[in-house]
C-alpha cells in the first residue's frame, strides 16, 4: 500500500500559514514498521533530503510571504520562545528550497499513493491544498484518499497499547521526524484494528 504521511511547521495556524519546512514518508499501514532515525542518521538531514521514502525540505518562506500568506504573532512569538536549535533549524538554516520547486517535486514524489496522512486532517493536508491551488494547480492526491491519524487513534479499543516513538529534544518539531513517529502510530493502530499483534520492534537510540 502507498500511503504518504505529511507534516508541515509553519508560521500560523490557518490555511494560508507560511510554511517554514515541510517533511513526509512513505509507507505501509500493515507493512514493515518505519523506525525514526537516530541522531547520527539524521545528520544527513541538512536542508533538504529527498528519495523514494523521504521527503524534506526547508522552506524560502519569502516565496509564501510574496503569495500572500500570513505570519501570526502568537505563533511566531511560541517559535522564538522555543530552544535556540529548534528556532534556528525551524527560521533561520540555510539552505532554503523555493517554494515553486517544493510544490513540483511534491507532486512528482506523491504520484500514485492510495492514501495521504496527517495529524489531523484540516492542518497540514489542508494548508499544501490550498498552496496548489494559490499556484494554479491540483493537489497531488484525490479526496477520498484524505487519512487522519487522530481519527484511527481514537478508534482503536487498546489505547493503552499504542507506543510513540520519543520525542527527543533534538528533534522536537521537525517535520520529517515528526512523520516518522506519526506513520508509526498508524502502522500500530491498523495492526490493532486488524487484530495482528503489533509486535513492536526495539527502539534504539535518539528514537
Amino acid at each position: 500500500m502507498r500511503h504518504v504521511m505529511l507534516d508541515l511547521e509553519t508560521l500560523a495556524c490557518n490555511r494560508d500559514a507560511v510554511i517554514v519546512s515541510i517533511g513526509a514518508r512513505r509507507f505501509d499501514p500493515l507493512g514493515e514498521f518505519v523506525i525514526p532515525p537516530n541522531e547520527v542518521e539524521f545528520k544527513e538531514v541538512d536542508g533538504s533530503y529527498v528519495d523514494f521514502e523521504h521527503f524534506y525540505h526547508r522552506i524560502d518562506y519569502s516565496h509564501c510571504l510574496k503569495m500572500g500568506m500570513k505570519v501570526d504573532a502568537d505563533t511566531l512569538r511560541w517559535w522564538l520562545s522555543q530552544k535556540e536549535d529548534l528556532r534556528y533549524e525551524a527560521i533561520q538554516a540555510m539552505p532554503r528550497t523555493p517554494l515553486g520547486s517544493v510544490l513540483k517535486e511534491f507532486e512528482i514524489w506523491c504520484r500514485d499513493i492510495e492514501g495521504i496522512w496527517s495529524n489531523g486532517s484540516s492542518f497540514d493536508i489542508e494548508i499544501m491544498r490550498y498552496y496548489y491551488e494559490k499556484s494554479g494547480k491540483s493537489q497531488p492526491w484525490k479526496f477520498k484518499d484524505i487519512r487522519d491519524c487522530r481519527t484511527l487513534l481514537a478508534s482503536v479499543k487498546e489505547q493503552s497499547s499504542i507506543i510513540w516513538p520519543v520525542e527527543t529534544e533534538k528533534f522536537k518539531h521537525h517535520p520529517l521526524y515528526d512523520a516518522y513517529r506519526q506513520a508509526h502510530v498508524v502502522q500500530q493502530c491498523y495492526r490493532l484494528n486488524h487484530g495482528v499483534n503489533p509486535q513492536l520492534p526495539t527502539l534504539g537510540c535518539g528514537i
